[in-house]
């Protein structure tokens, strides 16, 4: 496999395998345009009405993919001119220049010394290697090209195969991608060695890849904010009942079906998460596709019902430098949408103390708690890292996981159910007795483990009494847990004995203190049935929470 890859070609690439020229606002559709527009890509035919066939649909031959590769290397007029000269009998009259001029330059060989294996299909492993070369990566890893592809924006992992639809949509993309160690792009050069016009590019619309343009913070804002949601987590069943978050943090999109990054201390030991996207509506996070603690790092499914995300493009530690300019946003303190700016401090900073065995990118954009699991952006609008921790006792000093293990994760992975992957402890308040009489409230005595002592009707209700050495703090406690958990909100506590609860439906009002009968003080509950006013009471925090 590996001689029959490096046997082919050496061109540019984008990330989508689309099939045909079905629905004409495909993005395979829109590339193989866009390419045809420029000269570098060809159909199999014509329709009746002059257009290209450009059977999107089936492999691409590595015949083919030579021709290709000549056109986006920009040498097709070196190759028709340089004759026919090659030792492979199985290539077709119309692509001889091409394999001559590409076995010449050493960028194919064939599967034995005179066969190319020329209608064999391309596969996307060794196109993607060939187009990182073309891109100026010579040491691009043929075993794992998917890799250093991510990092660099060339595709987001492996797809489920790979057509003449996916070689059109990946070759796009590479002409848009700066080449190594320059800031030049692919089709900048081809503009610059004439192998394209001026008027060609602007015919297929890519006058924007032939330079990266550094965006304004406005700009960063307008066109990143919408992929970064607030994300409130739920350590289980009581929490979520009670619409309690246990805590929130920071996610962002990184595809627009729902798949997200955020960092995994803000979501561990949790069984229940909600992403708040930009426009306010909510949906819950529905699976885990990849986890490490060491690296801090989560990638999450949100699920959005079918609603397709304005998302972010990944970039690994090597498209980072000292010295970039960054963003970041998230939601410090709750405040969704917070946008910072700042630079990048140090690209590869180890801070034993955070646990992880990876460096960390040190940057001087603000972030606070909350903003665990944001993103950082740099100043073309791609995501380099999740924002994750600050020094506290310094200033401007600031943590961001870079994405490179990110970048590693198939993406199109189901993985698995949220609610029981972090092995989140159920509420001990989950499946407390209710009272008989009222079975939406807890039953105080079977909460603290007391016994009741007596009941009887009130005007308005009922009441239960219990021993008051029964009420200490510790079991008053358990019971404003319990109550919480099952829809109750706290309204007033006159002294560390009073407790007053308002079930959220209106439907009735549950009070506990110290009463005296008959000369004996017990603890009672009364249920009364109806809302308390409390317009009049001060709610405070609840002395034991």
């Amino acid at each position: 496999m590996k001689q029959r890859m490096i046997c082919l070609l050496l061109v540019l690439a984008l990330a989508c395998s689309l099939m045909p020229a079905a629905a004409a606002a495909s993005p395979a559709v829109r590339a193989a345009n866009a390419l045809y527009t420029m000269g570098l890509f060809d159909g199999v035919g014509q329709h009746s009405d002059g257009s290209p066939i450009y059977a999107l649909d089936r492999s691409l031959t590595r015949q083919e993919a030579v021709v290709l590769l000549v056109r986006l290397l920009g040498q097709e007029q070196a190759a028709l001119t340089a004759g026919t000269a090659q030792p492979f009998a199985d290539v077709a009259d119309w692509a001889a220049p091409y394999v001559a001029w590409a076995w010449q330059a050493g960028l194919v060989r064939g599967a034995d010394e005179s066969r190319l294996d020329a209608l064999s299909p391309m596969d996307e492993q060794g196109w993607l290697t060939l187009l990182l070369r073309a891109l100026g990566y010579d040491g691009a890893d043929y075993d794992d090209p998917w890799t250093l592809a991510a990092q660099l924006g060339l595709c987001s992992g492996r797809s489920g195969g790979f057509t003449r639809a996916s070689a059109v949509t990946l070759s796009l993309t590479a002409l848009g991608l700066p080449c190594c160690g320059s800031t030049d792009t692919l089709l900048a050069r081809l503009l610059a060695a004439g192998a394209v016009t001026e008027q060609e590019v602007a015919q297929a619309g890519m006058t924007g890849a032939l330079s990266r343009r550094s965006l304004t913070a406005r700009e960063i804002a307008a066109q990143c904010a919408g992929a970064v949601f607030f994300l409130e987590v739920y350590a289980n069943d009581g929490y979520l009942r009670s619409e309690t978050p246990s805590a929130t943090a920071s996610g962002f999109f990184v595809t627009s079906d729902g798949v997200a990054l955020t960092n995994y201390h803000a979501v561990k030991k949790t069984m229940y998460a909600f992403a708040t996207a930009n426009d306010g509506s909510r949906y819950p996070v529905s699976a885990v596709l990849f986890a490490d603690a060491d690296r801090d790092l989560a990638v999450i499914r949100v699920d959005g019902g079918g609603r397709q995300f304005p998302c972010l493009p990944m970039r690994g530690a090597g498209a980072v430098t000292t010295g970039d300019v960054v963003y970041a946003i998230g939601s410090p303190l709750g405040l969704s949408n917070s946008i910072s700016d700042g630079i990048v401090a140090n690209r590869s900073r180890l801070v034993p103390q955070a646990g992880s065995p990876d460096p960390y990118i040190q940057v001087t954009a603000a972030i606070s708690p909350g903003s665990s699991g944001g993103a950082l952006i740099n100043e073309y609008g791609e995501a380099i890292g999740i924002t994750t921790a600050t020094f506290a006792y310094g200033q401007n000093l600031n943590l961001a996981v870079p994405l490179d293990l990110a970048l590693t994760v198939d993406l199109t992975a189901p993985g698995e159910p949220y609610e029981s992957y972090f092995d989140a402890e159920p509420s001990p308040y989950a499946d407390v007795a209710m009272y008989e009489r009222y079975p939406a409230v807890p039953d105080f005595g079977a909460v603290i483990g007391a016994q009741q002592l007596a009941e009887g009707e009130t005007e308005d209700g009922w009441f239960y009494l219990y021993a008051l050495e029964d009420a200490t703090e510790d079991a008053l406690a358990s019971y404003y847990m319990a109550m919480t958990e099952w829809g109750f909100t706290y309204a007033f506590a006159m002294d560390t004995s009073t407790m007053v609860f308002t079930a959220k439906d209106g439907s009735c009002t549950v009070y506990g203190s110290e009463r005296t009968v008959d000369g004996e003080t017990y603890y009672q509950i009364r249920i009364a049935e109806s809302l308390a006013d409390t317009a009049a009471l001060s709610p405070t925090q609840f002395p034991w929470h």
